[in-house]
């Protein structure tokens, strides 16, 4: 009889410790089994055999599945370290829940390389054979501008991969992109491809695991952030499309980071890593730059459009919105003159627009905190401005202190209003909603087929038309609240700003046609706004660095994000209170707050919140391990809303 610890890959499994089976099978680690737990079977992850018998009466392992998850096993136990939570909601990431009783497996195909007609551009030339120079493992930063082939760089990254008979993952941050990215490949490459998220059918899921498990010839996986769990062998190349893009955060535990975790996968495969992006994340710059990793840059259009043309609307002159309060007279021109040429337009709606904030009309003087240097939001009930991450309050001006003007702005920027209002403006014309959850009965291919067959005029998005989608006959772009993210109470809400207005130009005038672009804001002078329209990354990048050296954030510090959910206001309020009383005791740690989370009131429960910043991150780690019942945490935050 042999004695195994086994990981319970089960959500309703909350220790950290694995647990112990027996069973008469010879069984090696990252075997996949199913063993009783409680009044079910679930599935588990053979973790070591035990030389001791324990001193108690161990259960029989069911049966053996057959796969194994190969070095999938340890990126399992480095998260469980590196991204500490439930060792069920870890093992979870690699594992079906479930499996039926008779396996069955496909066999994998060979993969076929169609080379598409097109030739390479010079710097897709340059920056591919600059790639194949690299010793792996390492980490690449693939900056490559808007409409500069960076899709052409991976799919030639996964023919090479499949040539020296490796497998290829390539990653995107949206399941809503999927459906592009697999026709892209699906006109290179026939064969195994295989692509993995959760908008698929369990079944579905799990024959797709089983197949990439079970193949023994190179296979291209495509996906999400889930699919950096699959259990691919072989792995030669790891590619993260939109690199910079907030999704790749689990926003659940474990609140892993996909860049983070793809480079260490990358490590234990001995592989390369490539994050793509035309806005690389600040902290990904510095830290690759810092450590002396290759950065590589793309200029070079594929296709030779005329520069798009930019109108910027000054939303504080009211006689430019005579037809709508909310859309200007040159925006709805624009759209006009687009439907007229049968052409597509869209209207660009930051999802994450919803922060009350203050600002004068006149001078566009922001009300923002001293400490943290991110607006302040104001809170009507008590007429008090407050800063969701130290908690500074500050009483809600009746005059602008820079000007003294009395044209105070209380704005709060929305989407539905200007759905509304297209739909009174252009009542015969083919308006839709598109993001990656709001047509619930409509698939993802068919919503992609519409925007590419042109069955929709004007596109209302959120922030997942911004990312990555290629739309042929999009040529007019117009941009209501450009500046409503800058509102957000958030170190990041700049950097996510200028991302998103990047990436939201990019997307017209792909086809040898110009585009136009209507962007409405209140502060035409921010020097965020003018660096994006100017596509000046790199004085961005600078001016960037420079604030968050001075207010000691990343990447020069390492972050934690505390939450206490109560039932009454009061309980959470005391909770935060008495625990960061606790640690700003320790020497090593900065404490922000307690304060009420940007979301102070969640499904009926009180949220409050702690930012803690210490200089080495096992600092951090050590917190996670003495939380009291009760708290929320969440390492390496993207966001501290």
């Amino acid at each position: 009889m042999r004695f195994y610890e086994v990981w319970i890959a089960s959500q309703k499994y909350h220790s950290a410790l694995p647990l112990t089976y027996t069973s008469e099978e010879e069984l090696l680690p990252g075997d996949i089994v199913e063993v009783p737990l409680k009044n079910t079977i679930v599935s588990a992850v053979i973790y070591r055999e035990k030389t001791t018998k324990p001193t108690f009466d161990a259960k029989p392992i069911v049966r053996c599945i057959g796969p194994n998850i190969g070095k999938n096993l340890e990126l399992l136990l480095w998260l469980l370290q590196y991204y500490p939570a439930p060792s069920g909601f870890i093992t979870s990431l690699f594992v079906p829940a479930s499996f039926p009783k008779k396996l069955d497996i496909h066999a994998t195909r060979d993969i076929r390389y169609n080379p598409p007609s097109s030739q390479l551009t010079q710097d897709q030339a340059r920056v591919l054979k600059s790639i194949k120079q690299c010793t792996p493992p390492t980490t690449i930063l693939l900056h490559g501008e808007t409409g500069t082939g960076k899709t052409r760089v991976y799919i030639e990254l996964a023919m090479q991969a499949i040539t020296a008979g490796k497998s290829a993952l390539i990653l995107t941050p949206e399941i809503g992109l999927t459906p592009q990215l697999q026709a892209m490949f699906a006109a290179t490459f026939s064969g195994s491809i295989y692509t993995i998220h959760s908008k698929l059918t369990p079944a579905q899921r799990r024959e797709q695991w089983l197949s990439i498990a079970s193949s023994t010839k190179p296979v291209i996986v495509l996906g999400p952030r889930s699919a950096l769990f699959a259990p691919i062998k072989k792995l030669g190349i790891i590619v993260l499309d939109e690199a910079h893009d907030q999704s790749y955060k689990q926003d659940q535990a474990p609140y892993y980071l996909a860049t983070r975790v793809a480079t260490k996968l990358a490590l234990l495969h001995r592989s390369i890593c490539v994050l793509g992006s035309a806005t690389p994340l600040v902290s990904d710059y510095y830290r690759l730059s810092q450590h002396k990793m290759p950065v590589l840059r793309m200029k070079q259009k594929v296709h030779s459009t005329p520069a798009p043309q930019i109108t910027v609307v000054d939303a504080r002159v009211k006689k430019q919105f005579t037809k709508s309060h909310i859309l200007s007279d040159q925006l709805l021109e624009g759209l006009q003159a687009t439907i007229n040429k049968k052409q597509q337009a869209l209207v660009f709606i930051n999802r994450r627009g919803t922060a009350r904030f203050v600002s004068c009309e006149k001078c566009a003087w922001e009300a923002r905190c001293p400490n943290c240097d991110v607006p302040l939001t104001y809170h009507k009930d008590d007429h008090v401005l407050r800063c969701h991450i130290c908690n500074h309050r500050d009483s809600a001006p009746s005059v602008c202190p820079r000007c003294d003007s009395t044209n105070l702005l209380f704005k709060t920027a929305g989407s539905k209003a200007v759905i509304d209002e297209l739909h009174r403006l252009f009542p015969e014309v083919r308006i839709e909603r598109f993001d990656s959850d709001n047509k619930k009965g409509e698939s993802l291919t068919q919503q992609y087929a519409s925007l590419q067959n042109g069955d929709i005029d004007i596109m209302v998005g959120t922030q997942m038309l911004a990312k990555g989608l290629d739309i042929p006959g999009l040529t007019f772009v117009g941009i209501p609240f450009a500046d409503s993210s800058l509102q957000l109470p958030d170190f990041t809400a700049d950097e996510q700003t200028f991302q998103l207005i990047t990436q939201v130009i990019g997307r017209t005038g792909r086809r040898n046609k110009q585009g136009h672009i209507v962007i409405q804001t209140y502060n035409p002078d921010n020097v965020v706004l003018k660096a994006a329209l100017g596509k000046d990354w790199d004085s961005f990048y600078t001016q960037q660095l420079t604030e968050r050296h001075q207010f000691n954030l990343p990447p020069f510090t390492y972050l934690l994000k505390l939450k206490c959910i109560k039932k009454k206001a009061q309980t959470a309020e005391q909770a935060a209170k008495l625990l960061a009383a606790k640690l700003s005791r320790d020497g090593s740690l900065q404490i922000l707050g307690p304060s009420p989370a940007f979301y102070s009131k969640v499904a009926g429960a009180y949220q409050w919140q702690i930012i803690v910043k210490a200089a080495k991150r096992h600092d951090l780690l050590r917190v996670i391990d003495t939380l009291p019942t009760g708290w929320r945490y969440d390492i390496d935050p993207t966001n501290l809303m």
